[in-house]
């Protein structure tokens, strides 16, 4: 990742329900203050680009960039910059892997994943106090939420629907 970057507080998840509202959720972000993580390989190239273009960061996950490459992108989700994690221990995997910033999550209820057992605020916050690396959170997160997330620790947040939406 070259240095002029800070990790944004803003990250965008791909993901294949966002059909076209993914590019407006991508012109949307704040310029120069986000990131996108790239969970769909087919559209990486055109993330790249406008990324590029906002000076946003891009973040490839999965183990599509051993196939595709990394060229134009900022790193890997899962251990090179980013990393999720649900739980105590799947942090100390992410603080191993040297992973800049961690999602912790959910932590409210989610689309994504329904059904999933939410950490709620106070088990967030007890987490990420102890996490030694960069948390972001990410599960029902809105930028309301975002703003109330700070005072437990939360130095970024992510999203799929709160950001794909018009």
């Amino acid at each position: 990742m070259p240095r002029r970057h800070a990790l944004p507080p803003v990250w965008l998840f791909t993901d294949e329900r966002q059909g076209d509202a993914v590019w407006k959720a991508i012109a949307r972000l704040p310029k120069g203050r986000a990131g996108v993580i790239v969970r769909t390989p087919a559209l990486l190239n055109r993330i790249k680009t406008l990324c590029r273009a906002r000076r946003l960061l891009c973040v490839i996950s999965g183990p599509a960039p051993r196939r595709i490459g990394l060229s134009g992108s900022h790193g890997l989700h899962v251990g090179a910059l980013t990393a999720t994690a649900h739980n105590r221990r799947e942090l100390v995997k992410a603080r191993r892997v040297r992973a800049k910033l961690v999602f912790l999550s959910p932590v409210f209820p989610t689309r994504t994943h329904p059904g999933a057992p939410a950490l709620g605020q106070v088990r967030f916050g007890l987490l990420a106090a102890n996490a030694r690396v960069n948390i972001a959170a990410l599960g029902g997160m809105t930028a309301k939420r975002f703003k109330h997330m700070r005072k437990f620790k939360a130095s970024g947040w992510g999203a799929i629907d709160a950001l794909t939406r018009s």
